[in-house]
């Protein structure tokens, strides 16, 4: 923690909400493999962007990575096992 209790309530909310948005990514996963809503795809990729870039801004390098992997599955193709184990991993990272 920073010392400073507004960031740290920051930094708590946002911890807090990581379930919810690892959750819509994988219905934005669901929507997209079942082909259920055109835009998922993009839809994932811009969640999966957004949340690399504000964990690096928290401090939670252990998240990039896998939402770096699921960014770019959803720009190559998307390779569906890699945004599954991507997400997987993003779960099991939180859940610490």
């Amino acid at each position: 923690m920073s010392g400073d209790a507004e960031i740290d309530a920051i930094h708590a909310e946002f911890r807090a909400g990581l379930p919810a948005r690892i959750a819509r990514m994988r219905g934005l996963a669901d929507e997209a493999r079942s082909g259920a809503r055109s835009g998922a795809v993009d839809d994932l990729r811009t969640a999966a962007h957004r949340l690399r870039g504000a964990c690096g801004s928290f401090g939670m390098t252990e998240l990039e990575e896998p939402s770096r992997i699921i960014e770019h599955a959803c720009k190559a193709g998307p390779g569906w096992a890699a945004v599954d184990a991507a997400l997987d991993t993003l779960a099991k990272l939180i859940a610490r």
